[in-house]
């Protein structure tokens, strides 16, 4: 790493009781190779480099599972904390739990709500189907976010970020909203389908679909492409 590198590094801690990654850097020396932190708990820890860029960084999704290095969860724990807008794209291969071969798509099942989206952020669902290289879901997006297990009243994903512009997912079976924006504006919601399975024919639904509040304007709720968002169940 060049100097520059260095000293962008930071110092982040896991939180057992919020499930998310907090940045607890106090100082970085990189002439002794040291770098500090405070925190009042034991936790699992990391030091990530955070690129200092008003472009954000491209993130990518590599495995089902709610939590850990390449999950939705830390990836959305680590646009928040990541100045510029963000993207997060899904390179998960066959094989790997959460991925159903009779249908096509690869399922995360959330065990509690994920990090509520604080900084512009792109969520890319269509980008799996351009790291598999097939179409292996001919009835819409290969990523399926399904709420069974995530607990009461937990919503699918939620942001309160200007320029959040979610794709190609399906959200089902979320005990509140499928998708909340509040307070955002500026944003879009494409080829998703909300309250539906993996097919759009059968309902799976969500306590709510997509839910605009606290004064959201200028999100646009259009077709990505040729593939229509579907809201229903």
């Amino acid at each position: 790493m060049t100097p520059e590198m260095e000293e962008d590094l930071i110092l982040m801690h896991f939180g057992e009781a919020s499930s998310e990654w907090t940045d607890i850097t106090t100082s970085v020396d990189i002439d002794q190779n040291l770098i500090h932190g405070v925190t009042d708990q034991f936790s699992v820890f990391a030091v990530m480099y955070v690129k200092q860029s008003s472009t954000g960084s491209d993130l990518t999704v590599t495995h089902c599972d709610d939590t850990g290095p390449g999950s939705l969860r830390e990836a959305i724990n680590y646009a928040n904390s990541n100045p510029g807008r963000d993207t997060i794209r899904f390179n998960i291969p066959k094989g790997v739990p959460g991925y159903d071969a009779d249908i096509g798509v690869w399922m995360i099942a959330p065990q509690s709500e994920l990090p509520t989206i604080t900084e512009s952020l792109y969520i890319d669902g269509f980008s799996q189907q351009a790291f598999m290289g097939e179409d292996s879901n001919p009835f819409g997006s290969e990523i399926w976010l399904y709420g069974e297990i995530a607990g009461q009243g937990t919503r699918g994903l939620v942001s309160n970020a200007d320029g959040t512009d979610v794709a190609g997912l399906i959200i089902s079976c979320f005990q509140n909203a499928g998708l909340m924006f509040y307070g955002v504006d500026g944003g879009s919601i494409s080829g998703c389908y909300v309250g539906v399975d993996f097919s759009g024919n059968a309902a799976v639904g969500n306590e709510y679909g997509i839910w605009l509040t606290h004064h959201t304007r200028n999100i646009e709720i259009a077709p990505f492409d040729t593939l229509k968002n579907i809201v229903s169940g």
